[in-house]
């Protein structure tokens, strides 16, 4: 027996929260980055950085509340849909295997193809791929943490 699924494409609200998203991502990667030049030479570099993460930050809240204020608007069966969002980089909270495993079953998902022994597979790892987002946020924030 095979599940039908549909998954639509992004929203405009999504795709531009997906793209917030992923430049604060860059910004905090930038941060990180700056933690390693210990020198007083790169202050003003460390102040411009601070102002493109906020800025960052903001226009992902920004984009956060849209995408907040769309969903609100649809209908009930329109925001049960599932929106996949892949990973930016493999890493060790979610490594190229899953990714690529991922990938795999989304795709005969959407071709209508997925048996319901795939389709927990799938469950799987969306749960795995959204525990890594969690722990690398976790990992960030202990990485700036004063």
């Amino acid at each position: 027996m095979t599940t039908k699924s549909s998954v639509s494409k992004l929203t405009r609200a999504e795709q531009e929260t997906r793209t917030g998203a992923e430049r604060l991502y860059a910004q905090i990667a930038d941060a990180l980055a700056a933690l390693t030049i210990r020198s007083s030479a790169n202050i003003e570099d460390l102040e411009l950085c601070a102002d493109r993460l906020e800025r960052a930050a903001r226009d992902l809240a920004v984009c956060l509340r849209e995408l907040a204020y769309e969903r609100s608007q649809m209908s009930k069966e329109e925001s049960s849909r599932l929106v996949a969002v892949g990973s930016l980089q493999a890493d060790k909270f979610f490594n190229a295997a899953q990714q690529e495993r991922l990938a795999e079953l989304m795709k005969l998902r959407q071709a209508g193809n997925l048996s319901t022994e795939l389709e927990s597979e799938l469950e799987s790892l969306i749960a795995e791929e959204l525990d890594g987002a969690r722990r690398r946020a976790g990992a960030l924030l202990d990485v700036l943490k004063p």
